[in-house]
């Protein structure tokens, strides 16, 4: 077994006044896998275009940032069994921070997850998860009360499917899917007494 890869990483600031950040990291890779399937040396080559790119802007306290993220691969071999795919799984998503009256504070971050070309239906899949905090600070800011909202939309699955090179695995988490929850934290600080 045998891996190769390579990547480049890209950060640049565009404007003055209220400066849009751009952050891309594209990368390549090459994994060569054996092993045995019915007593029989199995061969699968794996290659894989990554790329990521991050665009965020911020102008007083109030903050946007969009994210990308695409997977490319391709999984192949010299078995008359198997089958060669070319999935491709897509990560979409944006992320907001808002200065709100009354001292209010809200972020909130939405992302798609897409999956495609599988040749198993069950691994296409769609996915929008919203999450969202509200929160605000008293006393000083020593006392927060924050608001959390997870999986507003209810989209998220318990079961994870994957495949590599080697086969397909099926995860199952029992997870709540969605909730809200409701912190309050207190910070103090205690100096010690001077000798």
């Amino acid at each position: 077994n045998w891996n190769a890869s390579a990547n480049y990483r890209f950060n640049t600031v565009i404007g003055k006044k209220h400066p849009l950040r751009l952050n891309v990291s594209p990368s390549v890779s090459y994994q060569h896998s054996v092993d045995l399937v019915d007593q029989a040396r199995s061969t699968v080559n794996t290659l894989s275009f990554n790329n990521t790119l991050n665009l965020s802007y911020k102008i007083g306290q109030h903050a946007l940032t969009f994210k990308s993220t695409t997977l490319w691969q391709r999984f192949s071999s010299q078995r008359t069994d198997f089958e060669t795919q070319q999935p491709l799984t897509l990560t979409n998503g944006m992320t907001a921070i808002v200065k709100l009256p009354w001292n209010l504070d809200l972020s909130s971050d939405m992302t798609l997850y897409s999956r495609t070309g599988y040749a198993d239906s069950q691994l296409n899949t769609n996915d929008l998860v919203w999450n969202a905090r509200l929160a605000r600070p008293f006393l000083k800011g020593r006392l927060v009360v924050m608001l959390d909202g997870f999986d507003i939309l209810g989209q998220l699955d318990n079961v994870t499917r994957n495949v590599n090179a080697q086969g397909r695995t099926e995860t199952y988490t029992n997870v709540m899917p969605r909730y809200a929850l409701l912190h309050v934290t207190y910070r103090f600080n205690r100096l010690p007494k001077k000798r």
